[in-house]
């Protein structure tokens, strides 16, 4: 019996087992879809998802207007981008429900099918920069990690980003050396600060791993290139803002905050939150202890602290450089998350590289024969934790510790319910009466899609109490009316 499972714990570690990835996939994808419209659309998803159904810039609300709302006529320009997001997310986002239908479930494949796929590049990126050892190990950490999960199964950017600032490593490492192939990192890069501008870190990111793993490969003709061309994909970005400046005199939801002109935008709510770099720094370490699991806290210490001990000593050999680049890479977004605050959300960036030295680490610890057993039982606890956080309608035990402070955007409040009654008297009709909007752009986009809508018509009015949450209300109700 022992004989056999030594064999099979061979086979696992010594082969590279397709099965093995197969098995990582398989558990990514599980945690990533299962159940997957199970959380009611609540912080910013709601609001992306309502602008993808027409790739439409419009929120309904008097405190963050839109260009589509201050003019008679829709300028060109405004097709080219969003007034506080670039455009390649909602983009995806409205091809996606033009092919799948109009669901909640159909607005999180996206962020879901990304979460899968940075699990996997980032085990190939593992397997091919170390072994397979810590491939594994950091393949399987990061498929059940509870804050990657919940940031994959919502419908937010940084799932998305996530997988375009690993893929952009990953062609890095592959085609670096081939003539002008390495040009797709250029336009992986552009893609990924054109579904969200806090992913232009890719940039330091990308050329840092260039510079640091395949230095003999160190152009600055290449790497002149590869930034041309990720320029050239944010050119409508660019285009949007100097013709919004040209005729508003301000620059959009974002660089009208950073370079602080006068805007209509009063009312910046993700802005409030972290007001001062001072107050991100307070909240940094909090806000990443309340969504990891005490065992990653422990596990982060302590490969943070070996990791640096190890390059001290000189004891990681031919994996030192990838090791060196890691904690820098760590060090990098940790200051660009004080930049642009420390949410829930943000703090995804930062846990793939620090899942990634805890791979190594394990990785080093697990040679040893009776701490092998440890990975099992560090991955039993973080599904554990990620089951409590994700999918259990409990509440159980307390949090921080059995579950994350995450868990209070995955739980269903309610208003998925209220989705589905109303699916009841809306779907498969259309409104009988218009009315119209104040807005002549909104009002005209308005009327055309009431035209375009098929089904009975009928007439009704919805009555429903203010203290409703605002937006998951967007999603279920306001697109239909």
């Amino acid at each position: 019996m022992n004989h056999s499972l030594q064999r099979l714990r061979d086979i696992l570690w010594s082969r590279p087992g397709w099965f093995i990835l197969a098995f990582i996939i398989g558990l990514a994808t599980l945690g990533r879809f299962w159940s997957l419209g199970l959380a009611d659309p609540l912080t910013d998803e709601p609001s992306y998802l309502f602008r993808s159904l027409g790739y439409f810039d419009f929120l309904a609300s008097p405190y963050q207007t839109t260009p589509l709302e201050w003019s008679s006529e829709r300028a060109w320009w405004t097709w080219l981008s969003f007034h506080d997001h670039p455009p390649f997310h909602f983009l995806l986002q409205f091809l996606l429900f033009k092919i799948t239908g109009v669901s909640l479930v159909a607005g999180r494949i996206l962020p879901a099918l990304a979460g899968v796929g940075t699990v996997v590049i980032i085990f190939d990126l593992l397997r091919r920069l170390s072994d397979l050892r810590v491939a594994v190990i950091g393949g399987l950490l990061l498929a059940v990690n509870a804050h990657m999960l919940w940031i994959s199964r919502i419908g937010l950017q940084e799932s998305l980003v996530l997988f375009l600032v690993f893929l952009s490593l990953w062609l890095t490492h592959q085609l670096i050396r081939r003539r002008r192939a390495y040009l797709w990192v250029g336009a992986v890069m552009g893609l990924a600060i054109m579904t969200k501008l806090t992913a232009i870190i890719i940039v330091p990111l990308t050329l840092l791993f260039w510079f640091i793993v395949h230095r003999d490969e160190w152009r600055w003709s290449k790497v002149l290139s590869v930034l041309l061309v990720a320029g050239a994909f944010f050119l409508p970005q660019a285009v949007y803002n100097l013709a919004m400046y040209n005729q508003y005199h301000h620059f959009d939801f974002q660089f009208s905050y950073y370079f602080q002109q006068a805007s209509p935008w009063l009312s910046r709510p993700g802005r409030a939150e972290f007001a001062s770099q001072g107050l991100a720094a307070r909240y940094f370490l909090p806000n990443l202890r309340s969504v990891i699991s005490p065992v990653a806290v422990l596990l982060f210490m302590v490969s943070l602290f070996l990791a640096v001990w190890l390059l001290w000593r000189h004891k990681l050999n031919d994996q030192s450089r990838i090791v060196y680049y890691l904690l820098i890479a760590t060090c990098m977004t940790s200051l660009w998350l004080l930049f642009i605050g420390p949410s829930w959300r943000f703090l995804s960036l930062l846990l793939p590289w620090l899942l990634m030295i805890v791979a190594f680490i394990l990785a080093r610890i697990t040679k040893v024969k009776f701490l092998s057993g440890l990975v099992c039982l560090i991955l039993i606890w973080e599904i554990l934790f990620s089951w409590n956080t994700i999918f259990s309608l409990d509440w159980p035990g307390k949090r921080q510790w059995t579950y994350s402070a995450a868990k209070a955007h995955e739980y269903p409040y309610g208003y998925n319910q209220l989705e589905k009654a109303l699916q009841i008297f809306y779907d498969g009709k259309r409104p009988a009466i218009v009315l119209p909007v104040a807005s002549p752009v909104i009002n005209q986009f308005v009327q055309q899609r009431a035209v375009q809508m098929k089904g009975e018509a009928v007439a009704r009015v919805l009555i429903y109490d203010p203290r409703l949450y605002g937006e998951p209300l967007m999603w279920s109700l306001t697109r239909r009316l």
